[in-house]
């Protein structure tokens, strides 16, 4: 396993965001595994809305988002 791949971290919901919801940068949040969009990404998901309900700790992926 690729060492930089591991360590690095991914935006994920800090609390559960609602179908409609716009999302703010105080809704997210790093955390492990680095497998999707990173902080340097962050503008891509805020100020988009929720499509569906997101739970608190889920991975955020631009297909979830409007």
């Amino acid at each position: 396993i690729e060492m930089s791949r591991v360590s690095r971290k991914s935006l994920h919901a800090k609390h559960d965001i609602n179908v409609n919801q716009t999302i703010a940068e105080g809704d997210l949040m790093l955390r492990r595994p680095g497998t999707g969009l990173t902080w340097a990404n962050r503008h891509q998901v805020v100020g988009c809305r929720a499509t569906k309900h997101i739970p608190v700790g889920q991975m955020l992926s631009l297909v979830d988002l409007a």
